[in-house]
């Protein structure tokens, strides 16, 4: 099956008319020419509980076939982005450290899944589909020998049937800062019991990664929410020799301890706005070690029903890219799948290879779509705003070509706004380009096999992950002073690319 493309949505393959103005809010805002930070390629990548990676990877779980479908959704942001590597894949989580690889007739007391060669066969047979990578995590459960050598056992068996050139690094443990509260340390377990067993096992996997080269640490895998930016620091001075990358996990909002999830809480600024500048201390600090999302997602433990998996999750995404991104996070791994109201696909069927392509994907498609060949952020500046829940953001590409994100995040909002985009040097000659999502009727609430669509395409008709509909564009002409005015409905999003300068 050959892989969609989405670059072609940004060019006029078909022409709509403009939607119609309507009594509603008006935002203006003007472009500049101040960089902000470039978007690395593979930004939107994943991260699947290790008991659950063989049901996405394979129809059927183990000894099932390629999922042909997950390959071609991953194809679709591969090919949206115009990378050449697609999304890397995060093995872990709190199943990586109720998981182990043994010969053992028993399993170690606390773990609950054995991985075998099938699983590690698994990830070799199905990455390749979209030139993709792994981060391989393992456990910390087992403090002392015990635990470096099951470390060491996983890690030497996923090198012999995956390969380095597939495995991208390696993560112990998972959110060993929350080790305290779940059961797996001490209630008195601190950052000072933790760096000396991170030591023994970091330093017993080290011969196993080393003869290929390539594999490395990827540090911490912390919640970041109980130990100190202090303990970070002599964290990253005490190992980060050994790192190739960091990872810290972050959720917008939560229903860990009976906490309630809203879609006003997702669309406030402090879901995408306040988590990134919460975070970016972690990467100052970090120095020239990149730093990821390395697990994270709308809603933790599991998201919720009627905000993660409808159409308010594909704005919130867009909008959070942006912002860890301008703050120097260089991806995102988006938790879930096959299971969990926060999942980006579900897949129904254990038997056939059909996949449910939830909105927040339409989320991801968009922002690779927008941050395709390599572009960097720059500065907007807002001039005029009736509604502080329309935002914009703007990016220009190695090619020149310059691309506007719009978001109408407001979910009282029942009139359309209208938009006006002034370029910055001054008039363009010819018409921009306008791409729009849309959730159709529901708005906010819009679920997966609702009307929801990006530029005229949508998945909500397909089981194969290859969207249906025909490719549509708008035009839009510049006004006399050389600036570009269009509507924008609630709940929706746009993507104007703006003529060539």
């Amino acid at each position: 099956m050959q892989p969609f493309s989405a670059a072609p949505l940004l060019l006029a393959l078909a022409t709509l008319p403009l939607l119609a103005a309507a009594r509603g809010d008006s935002a203006a805002f003007a472009l500049t020419r101040t960089r902000v930070a470039p978007i690395p390629g593979r930004f939107v990548s994943f991260s699947i509980e290790v008991s659950r990676a063989p049901d996405v990877f394979l129809v059927g779980g183990l000894g099932g076939a390629p999922r042909a479908s997950f390959a071609q959704l991953m194809n679709a942001l591969r090919a949206a982005a115009g990378d050449d590597a697609g999304a890397m894949i995060r093995v872990g989580g709190n199943s990586a450290d109720e998981s182990a690889y043994t010969s053992a007739a028993a399993l170690p007391n606390g773990t609950n899944y054995r991985i075998t060669d099938a699983d590690l066969d698994a990830y070799a047979a199905a990455v390749p589909a979209w030139n993709g990578s792994l981060v391989i995590d393992t456990t910390l459960r087992y403090p002392g020998s015990q635990g470096a050598q099951l470390d060491v056992a996983h890690l030497a068996a996923a090198v012999k049937r995956v390969g380095f050139g597939l495995i991208e690094g390696v993560e112990i443990g998972n959110e060993v800062d929350l080790f305290f509260e779940n059961g797996i340390r001490s209630p008195s377990y601190v950052y000072n019991d933790h760096k000396p067993e991170f030591r023994l096992a970091n330093d017993a996997v080290a011969p196993v990664l080393a003869p290929g080269g390539r594999p490395r640490i990827q540090g911490a895998t912390w919640c970041s929410t109980h130990w100190s930016l202090a303990n970070y620091s002599d964290y990253v001075a005490s190992f980060g020799a050994s790192f190739g990358s960091i990872s810290i996990h972050r959720y917008a909002e939560s229903v860990c301890h009976n906490d309630k999830a809203t879609i006003p809480g997702l669309m406030a600024d402090k879901a995408a706005e306040g988590l990134a500048q919460a975070a970016q201390p972690y990467v100052t600090l970090a120095g020239e070690i990149p730093v990821y999302i390395g697990e994270g997602n709308s809603v933790s433990c599991g998201g919720a029903p009627g905000v993660s998996d409808v159409w308010a999750s594909a704005l919130w995404a867009i909008d959070v890219l942006f912002n860890v991104a301008a703050v120097g996070f260089r991806r995102w791994s988006f938790h879930g799948m096959p299971g969990g109201a926060y999942s980006t696909i579900l897949f129904p069927s254990g038997s056939q290879d059909t996949a449910e392509v939830q909105p927040m994907f339409y989320g991801l498609w968009a922002f690779a779509t927008a941050a395709a060949n390599g572009a960097e952020i720059f500065t907007v500046k807002t001039t005029s705003t009736t509604n502080a829940f329309i935002k914009a953001w703007s990016v220009t590409d190695r090619t020149g070509e310059t691309r506007v994100v719009l978001l109408h995040k407001d979910p009282a909002a029942t009139e359309n706004a209208t938009i006006t985009i002034t370029p910055a040097g001054g008039a363009l000659s010819g018409a921009a380009s306008l791409v729009r999502g849309l959730p159709g009727a529901k708005g906010m609430t819009a679920a997966w096999n609702d009307a929801i669509s990006f530029g005229g395409l949508t998945f909500s008709a397909s089981s194969d992950g290859t969207p249906t509909g025909s490719p549509a564009s708008e035009s839009v002409p510049a006004t006399g002073g050389g600036a570009f005015s269009f509507s924008l409905p609630p709940a929706s999003f746009a993507i104007l690319t703006l003529p060539a300068q």
